[in-house]
């Protein structure tokens, strides 16, 4: 775990939610816990999981992606599990299945990739 500078609850308080602002209150004084959601095949329910979690889309080309800026906040519901990207179907495939018609997945490809206009040297 990383160290985070910035404004945290004082002890014997905790956030009310992972939101940005979101006050700090007595434990006591917490909203009663709705019952965990029940996930999808492949995916499972974190209460802190990545603001931004991987898609498909990482997968596909062009590649690299440009980086894109997530909130350093977590947020709870359903993920995929490690190994798993959302598909745009909303299913939690493994990499393969994210590629699409003539494609491969490949855990090293070649960043100079052969086109109609250009082949690699």
């Amino acid at each position: 775990m990383s160290c985070k500078f910035g404004c945290f609850c004082a002890n014997g308080y905790v956030r009310q939610s992972n939101k940005t602002d979101s006050p700090c209150i007595k434990p006591a004084e917490c909203p009663k816990i709705v019952t965990t959601p029940i996930c999808g095949k492949n995916e499972e329910y974190l209460q802190c999981g990545y603001a931004c979690p991987r898609s498909c889309n990482e997968l596909r080309y062009p590649l690299p992606k440009p980086l894109t800026l997530c909130a350093a906040l977590c947020k709870s519901g359903c993920f995929c599990r490690n190994g798993y990207y959302r598909a745009a179907n909303g299913q939690c495939v493994l990499p393969e299945k994210c590629c699409g018609s003539n494609e491969r997945y490949n855990t090293c490809g070649s960043a100079c990739v052969e086109t109609c206009n250009e082949k690699p040297t």
